[in-house]
């Protein structure tokens, strides 16, 4: 029976490995341990062993599906599926949908608090004013198909505002641009967060409404003469066996 232990508790974690007899220790932080600490616990190849194991260079945690693997540690969202709660910033997703509505949700996720009175005024005049899209963009929309997905529709106007605003690319200003932290990186970076705050529902009603809807195939063409008969020549040669 084990004894109860006085004073801090050791959060860490203790493995050994029966392969080799060593003992490893590995430190638990935040009810988690990092997954690279395994690579330390080798073992040589084992009489018929495929070499693409890797033994000799370190054990490899495998969770398919990603069904016990925290990727990173979150300040934003606490997601549990299983019991359907769902916080942005500490506060319930249900108080968010009843008491604020986009743009503040959006300060918060962003900034991590709910706006002043002050800060909402000052985030809603720049969203609005940054937010506009250019005349071109209609043109843009009519590109897609009518019954496009909204997130295609949006990963490629992202994409497309990237060619309007050269000051903030990275590929033309240099890898450091958002994360050297002056003053000018951050006028920059809040400049881009406006803009996106309000064009996405715009983007999805243009495609929406200005893409055409499909028309029938024309008499006369490949989808109603080539395309049946290709079908019916199918049909008559399937009864044919292939003799082997």
């Amino acid at each position: 029976m084990g004894q109860q232990t006085t004073g801090a508790q050791d959060q860490s974690l203790t493995v050994r490995d029966n392969r080799t007899g060593k003992v490893y220790t590995i430190p638990i932080q935040n009810n988690s341990i990092p997954a690279t600490a395994f690579k330390d616990i080798k073992a040589p190849f084992q009489p018929g062993e495929r070499k693409e194991n890797e033994t000799d260079k370190g054990l490899r945690v495998q969770d398919k599906g990603y069904l016990n693997t925290a990727v990173m540690r979150s300040e934003i969202t606490y997601i549990d599926g299983e019991a359907g709660v769902l916080r942005y910033r500490g506060y319930p997703i249900e108080q968010l949908a009843v008491h604020s509505n986009h743009l503040e949700t959006a300060y918060l996720l962003i900034y991590g608090s709910l706006p002043t009175r002050a800060q909402y005024a000052t985030w809603e005049r720049e969203v609005l004013h940054h937010g506009v899209m250019h005349s071109d963009a209609e043109q843009f929309c009519r590109s897609f198909r009518y019954d496009a997905h909204p997130m295609a529709i949006l990963t490629s106007a992202f994409a497309y505002l990237g060619s309007y605003y050269g000051e903030a690319n990275p590929s033309l200003q240099g890898q450091t641009l958002y994360t050297k932290g002056d003053a000018a990186s951050l006028a920059i970076m809040d400049k881009q967060i406006y803009r996106l705050g309000c064009p996405r529902g715009t983007w999805i009603k243009l495609s929406r409404a200005s893409t055409p809807r499909p028309q029938p195939p024309i008499p006369g063409s490949y989808l109603t003469d080539v395309v049946p008969r290709r079908r019916e020549f199918g049909r008559r040669t399937s009864v044919y066996k292939r003799v082997e």
